[in-house]
């Protein structure tokens, strides 16, 4: 009962799961299945434990920090949000596993899911950019090939070497021992993350409130030979955007911040590196909507600034921004 009213239930939004809190598995469709499975528990428990029969059918709404996760979950009637980080006390993500989620390294890095229909990710991990994953300060870590994975030692249980990974070793736990949240159960949350992974340090908050997510940035300083950016949102692409002075409106959800730039349109991809059930490359192209703060090579004391309208109008974007 526990697991399922104050788990389970807090991750599924219009029937999908926070792709965040599956970590592996995220193959084709394996959002809704999973989250088809969580109804069925709920169903059979409801009929099973009758006495909390309401308890079960209730949708949860309000701010719920997972302690011994590192994850936040913020919900209103309106929308999901949810925000991801690891420590030294979690583990990350499986990546080693059976070639599964191989190019999942940076999914609990300070990783943020708004969603208002549930289909704003809906089988978008085939054609994603796996270092500019929502909420995230990255480096554009290239995607190893067979032979440079062999080169690195990057051999998994049963000999398997992946074919194509952002790995150079393994995260088996977190590294952060500054991160943790707080929330008062109902309106309002916050959550920190201290980040220092692959040459990029970072200081990283991110406030939920009933109409608004604010997240912050600072002391970014990198070393890595890579581009560093902070990923303000990458969604499927849907419908019309509209932008103004420092704000875009995209999909019933505004962004406003100084600095953001715009992808948007078709990207290529590949299921095979996402699950390893995949013997064969399973290509795939999906329109993209991506925002970024690009901070470059080589930045030092590098900050950001933006917050996230998940329940407004595009009429009322200039004002949110003021």
């Amino acid at each position: 009962r526990d697991f399922i009213l104050n788990g389970m239930n807090w991750i599924v939004w219009k029937d999908v799961m926070d792709l965040s809190a599956m970590g592996r598995q995220l193959n084709k469709d394996q959002q809704v299945q999973k989250s088809k499975a969580v109804r069925t528990f709920i169903a059979r428990l409801t009929k099973a434990d009758p006495a909390y029969a309401d308890a079960y059918k209730k949708i949860p709404y309000g701010n719920k920090m997972f302690f011994k996760s590192d994850f936040m979950v913020h919900r209103t009637k309106h929308f999901y949000a949810s925000c991801r980080a690891n420590s030294v006390r979690v583990g990350t993500v499986e990546t080693c596993i059976n070639s599964d989620n191989i190019l999942g390294r940076y999914l609990a890095d300070g990783m943020i899911q708004v969603m208002r229909t549930g289909k704003e990710y809906l089988n978008i991990a085939g054609c994603w950019s796996w270092t500019r994953i929502p909420g995230t300060t990255l480096p554009d870590t290239p995607r190893y090939t067979e032979e440079e994975s062999r080169k690195r030692g990057l051999v998994q249980p049963g000999g398997v070497v992946p074919k194509v990974s952002h790995d150079v070793d393994y995260r088996w736990e977190g590294e952060s021992t500054f991160t943790g949240g707080v929330s008062d159960g109902k309106k309002y949350g916050a959550m920190i993350y201290t980040m220092d992974i692959d040459q990029v340090k970072a200081k990283k908050a991110v406030f939920f409130a009933n109409d608004i997510i604010i997240a912050l940035g600072s002391g970014i300083d990198s070393t890595s030979p890579f581009a560093v950016a902070t990923t303000v949102e990458q969604s499927l692409l849907n419908g019309k955007i509209q932008s103004g002075d420092n704000w875009y409106f995209h999909n019933g959800i505004g962004y406003s911040g100084k600095n953001m730039k715009l992808f948007a349109g078709p990207r290529k991809g590949d299921w095979a590196p996402v699950w390893g059930g995949y013997k064969e490359p399973q290509p795939d192209e999906k329109d993209i909507f991506q925002l970024t703060i690009e901070h470059g090579t080589g930045v030092q004391n590098g900050t950001y600034e933006y917050a996230i309208f998940p329940d407004t109008t595009v009429e009322k974007m200039p004002a949110m921004i003021q």
